[in-house]
């Protein structure tokens, strides 16, 4: 019997070792397996946080290729049409005309020598001007009748367009010339003649 209950403790004692070994093991296969499944799930969220990664930069892309299309649009659109605004040049830019021009006639008159023995009075008479101009026409208006009347361009040899006569009123004298100007330096002289003493009354310009 004693043997017996040797052998039944021995194997106890062994069954014992045997339980605990294949605890252990069994722990250890667990343990390794909480390992494993917690790598697993660290690589799975792992794996998700680097698919949010991505989306983000996919999106941030998205959006600075959008922002380029939207400036390249702009840059082609058509400027808008705006209507120009004339802006006054500065005074000292400005050119000063001066005063309107105004010519100012000057008539004399005196007693000449007449060629005609059926108009024994001759007038001469002389105009001038301040203020050159072409073509030139004048009426001359007297208080007694013209027989006769001829006029010259002082200092020119040449005249061209002339046109002159006594008026069928025969109280007026009518001169023109186209060519050359009417200036300062050349007065008109003109010379009537007359059956009586006569005097100018009115010169003025005509066309």
């Amino acid at each position: 019997m004693g043997a017996v209950f040797v052998v039944i403790g021995i194997a106890g004692f062994g069954f014992g070792l045997s339980d605990k070994a294949e605890n252990k093991r069994q722990m250890e296969t667990m343990l390794a397996a909480a390992r494993t499944q917690a790598t697993e799930a660290d690589m799975k969220s792992l794996r998700d946080e680097l698919g949010n990664l991505r989306r983000d930069t996919n999106s941030g892309f998205d959006s600075i290729v959008a922002a380029f299309n939207s400036a390249k649009s702009l840059s082609t659109k058509p400027l808008i049409k705006r209507t120009p605004v004339m802006v006054p040049l500065p005074q000292e830019n400005q050119v000063a005309l001066g005063p309107g021009i105004v010519q100012h006639v000057q008539v004399s008159q005196q007693r000449t020598v007449s060629n005609r023995d059926d108009a024994k009075f001759a007038l001469q008479v002389t105009i001038q001007t301040d203020v050159p101009t072409q073509p030139t026409a004048f009426m001359i208006e007297c208080n007694g009748d013209i027989e006769d009347g001829h006029f010259f361009l002082a200092g020119q040899a040449v005249m061209m367009g002339v046109g002159y006569g006594v008026q069928p009123d025969k109280k007026s004298f009518y001169l023109r010339f186209a060519f050359p100007a009417f200036t300062p330096e050349s007065p008109i002289v003109v010379t009537l003649l007359s059956k009586t003493d006569i005097r100018v009354l009115k010169v003025s310009k005509a066309n």
